[in-house]
């Protein structure tokens, strides 16, 4: 196995599309309720990865094993302003992260996550964030051995039967 990270292209967005599913779905079978089923051919899940690739503030990274695509990392630059409450800061957000499940376990997300993390630094970020749904242990164990620390809970409750 030879991975290798590239970056994604406006090209790229059927392919992640694809590739979204090994995430997607996990979401959607623990809270069906509020994860949408999507197919991998879907145009508006096409179409959102093509906004997000053109959009300069995002970067998207392809893990490859002998140039067939098998994960991928969606990050977001964000400057957050100062403001009466909170001290501004630079944050290096990681909004997207999959593997295909055939390759889970193997290092593919470290590898994209020190990518990540690498790029984050060379922005001179103040942090890097991410978000977890309580449902996925896993992946929180995995953020855990990464360095990850909980900086805050999301609590919700629902209301309506709809």
């Amino acid at each position: 196995m030879t991975i290798t990270i590239r970056t994604a292209t406006i090209d790229d967005s059927k392919l992640l599309a694809k590739l979204n599913m090994a995430v997607q779905q996990p979401h959607v079978d623990a809270l069906p309720d509020r994860f949408k089923p999507l197919k991998p051919d879907n145009p508006e899940l096409s179409a959102f990865f093509e906004a997000r690739l053109s959009d300069d503030s995002t970067y998207t990274f392809i893990a490859e094993d002998d140039g067939e695509a098998i994960g991928y990392v969606h990050c977001v630059l964000q400057d957050i302003p100062d403001n009466v409450f909170v001290y501004g800061l630079r944050d290096f957000h990681i909004d997207q992260i999959a593997v295909l499940e055939s390759h889970q376990g193997q290092g593919v997300g470290n590898l994209l996550m020190e990518h990540a993390i690498k790029l984050g630094r060379e922005f001179k970020a103040d942090r890097i964030s991410l978000g977890v749904v309580a449902f996925n242990k896993g992946a929180i164990r995995f953020y855990e051995r990464l360095g990850f620390k909980i900086g805050s809970h999301r609590m919700t409750m629902k209301i309506s039967d709809g």
